[in-house]
């Protein structure tokens, strides 16, 4: 049940404001030129990049990298190390928010699959011993 009432669902959605506040989770889609500009920290044909704001300014975002995913859409999970972007190389910005409809669905189905396994395993019958038919009859 604590798994239904915890898991969640996330998406990224564009950033609102000209400047995401720190803190906030983002997600930065890479054009040609940021791809370059990113070769040396990065590696080659880094596609977009994932992270924390630490900092936001009119021409570069700082961000503490949560991972890293190339142009053959392949991540690579990264440890919060700093790393300035510059926004003339980002193509779109998105925040990492929230998605109620895919967090409800997901936890009415984990809970519905653990009732289900609950009462396929006996139901109240484990807990009550009321599952079997006797043994033996008064007659």
């Amino acid at each position: 049940m604590l798994l239904a009432v915890t898991a969640a669902c996330y998406t990224y959605r564009p950033v609102e404001t000209p400047s995401p506040k720190v803190g906030t989770q983002v997600s930065a889609e890479l054009n040609r030129d940021g791809s370059s500009a990113m070769t040396p920290v990065l590696g080659p044909d880094v596609a977009e990049v994932n992270g924390k704001v630490v900092e936001a300014s009119a021409d570069t975002l700082r961000l503490s990298l949560v991972s890293v995913t190339n142009q053959r859409g392949i991540p690579t999970s990264w440890r919060g190390e700093l790393v300035p972007v510059p926004r003339a190389g980002v193509n779109s910005l998105g925040q990492r928010r929230l998605a109620p409809g895919g967090t409800a669905l997901l936890s009415v189905g984990i809970t519905a699959g653990l009732y289900l396994l609950y009462r396929l395993i006996g139901g109240p019958s484990i807990i009550e011993g009321t599952g079997g038919t006797g043994g033996g009859g008064g007659q």
